[in-house]
């Protein structure tokens, strides 16, 4: 029985010990009040890291708007001097493309070639009396009249046979004075490319000067290049001339057309200001007419007028 008792009792008392809340240890009150400021510091310190990036970006932002504003103008006006040259080499290249499309237009009435050769032909030659094979002879040429050659006489030939002999024709010559005659269409597309050129020349100098000094341009001398506008074109005539085509002969086509442009401008302008004097007559003085009196042979004279500005001293001034 005191078994059973026992075992009651205990049991009440485990019942009593579960059924009762438990109180919060100070730990754990510890452990909660230790992390909340935690979480505040780490809000803290993250807006205080924004605030600096914030301050630092707008630091970053302010030097860099500082430099490259002065640099952008710089690079901007290489930029637009480089564009500049780019189009006028494009426009040269095309002005380029259409001289030597005129250039292969002319014939040969405007670039004469240099004479062709007449060739060969065909004559017989009788071996004549007391001639064998091996032996050579002297026959003149029957289509250059003067001229002699020497024939040695074929083996298995004997006085009376003929053998065939090729002898030279004579050379086509051109009669009259011989020149290169350019077509006007041609010495237009040469007059544009080169003054087209010559602007690109100046666009290209413009650039190397504004360019960066890191890009390592060398300058660009425009005299010497402005020398060296025709040298493709040369190599596209064709090369049996009589008269090779050079590129002091080109300048010159062209400074002669550019002359001959300005003095038609000049005339133009002188008879466009007669035209406008004749449309516009100039009104004439009349000039100042002194009557003379001349006493005639005679007793009754006219009376004449005095005036006493007419009989005043004029004394030249010294």
């Amino acid at each position: 029985m005191k078994r059973r008792k026992n075992r009651l009792l205990t049991r009440k008392k485990s019942k009593s010990k579960t059924s009762k809340p438990k109180k919060d240890t100070p730990a754990s009150v510890k452990t909660e009040t230790s992390k909340k400021p935690k979480s505040a510091s780490k809000s803290k310190d993250s807006s205080k890291k924004s605030e600096n990036g914030k301050k630092s970006e707008n630091g970053k932002k302010e030097k860099s708007s500082s430099t490259p504003k002065a640099k952008s103008e710089a690079m901007i006006k290489a930029d637009e001097a480089k564009k500049e040259a780019v189009n006028l080499k494009r426009k040269a290249d095309r002005l380029h493309k259409k001289c030597v499309d005129e250039i292969a237009k002319m014939t040969e009435e405007n670039l004469p070639r240099k004479p062709k050769k007449g060739g060969v032909a065909k004559c017989n030659v009788t071996v004549p009396a007391g001639k064998s094979a091996g032996d050579t002879i002297t026959m003149s040429n029957p289509h250059i009249p003067g001229q002699r050659l020497k024939v040695s006489i074929p083996k298995n030939k004997i006085a009376g046979d003929k053998f065939p002999v090729k002898v030279p024709l004579p050379t086509v010559q051109k009669s009259g004075k011989v020149e290169n005659k350019f077509t006007k269409e041609c010495i237009d597309a040469l007059d544009k490319y080169s003054s087209i050129y010559d602007e690109y020349c100046q666009a290209e100098a413009k650039y190397r000067s504004l360019a960066p000094k890191k890009k390592n341009l060398e300058p660009y001398k425009v005299g010497v290049e402005r020398l060296k506008k025709y040298d493709k074109m040369i190599t596209t005539f064709p090369k049996n001339l009589e008269i090779p085509i050079e590129p002091t002969f080109l300048r010159l086509l062209v400074r002669r057309r550019r002359q001959n442009q300005n003095k038609r401008v000049k005339k133009e302008g002188l008879e466009a200001a007669s035209i406008a004097s004749v449309a516009t007559p100039v009104k004439k003085k009349k000039p100042n007419v002194l009557k003379l009196l001349v006493p005639q042979a005679s007793d009754k004279f006219p009376t004449v007028t005095y005036n006493e500005a007419d009989f005043k001293l004029t004394v030249p001034a010294n």
